[in-house]
């Protein structure tokens, strides 16, 4: 369906003031439904998770460096931070007396890892290709932040929520923020170490 509504909106068509059909629907939210967000399973080693939150990183750079492009892109960033904050660790069951109650989800921290790794891959300052942070790198870093924030802001050591390894690459990645001369990022930085390592 995407690569077909894609296939119409060609530049004849938009040049074409008697265009039809008038408009096109939009498939970017469509797209972020393609993408393998880094759900774990039972049986994911620590290699399986880098796996797949680098892959998940390199499609959100793709899908962030189209939307830095368009120029007024606010309404495709809402639609991925929605995208990106689906919770899914939780899931309603029902007790025998017919209430309704949330069980834990034991696979919350592994995602809750994922999403940091998946940040820290994409908000590696060090693999931007020029040595000035451009607007689409600031922009991946925006995106970073909604993916450390949904992890929980609890990575401090003595939480244990995030891994020693993967805690580490999120206190790198600040790092790297902190001394970066955007000033944006470096705010960014400062505000995220307070909050998720205090």
């Amino acid at each position: 369906m995407i690569a077909y509504v894609d296939s119409l909106r060609t530049r004849e068509w938009e040049r074409d003031s008697d265009r039809t059909p008038c408009v096109l629907p939009d498939t970017f939210s469509w797209r972020l439904l393609t993408l393998d967000y880094p759900l774990s399973s039972r049986n994911d080693t620590t290699i399986d998770c880098e796996l797949k939150s680098e892959a998940f990183a390199k499609q959100l750079a793709t899908i962030v460096g189209e939307m830095s492009g368009l120029g007024v892109y606010h309404h495709h960033f809402n639609d991925l931070r929605t995208y990106l904050t689906l919770s899914t660790s939780f899931w309603k069951v029902q007790n025998a007396s017919g209430r309704s109650s949330y069980d834990y989800d034991p696979l919350h921290d592994d995602l809750a890892n994922n999403r940091i790794l998946t940040a820290a891959y994409l908000g590696d300052l060090s693999k931007m290709r020029l040595s000035w942070v451009t607007s689409p790198g600031v922009l991946r870093c925006e995106v970073a932040v909604i993916l450390v924030e949904k992890a929980g802001c609890n990575v401090k050591p003595e939480h244990k929520l995030a891994r020693e390894d993967v805690r580490q690459r999120l206190v790198a990645m600040l790092a790297g923020w902190k001394m970066s001369e955007n000033e944006q990022l470096r705010r960014r930085g400062w505000q995220l170490e307070n909050c998720c390592l205090g």
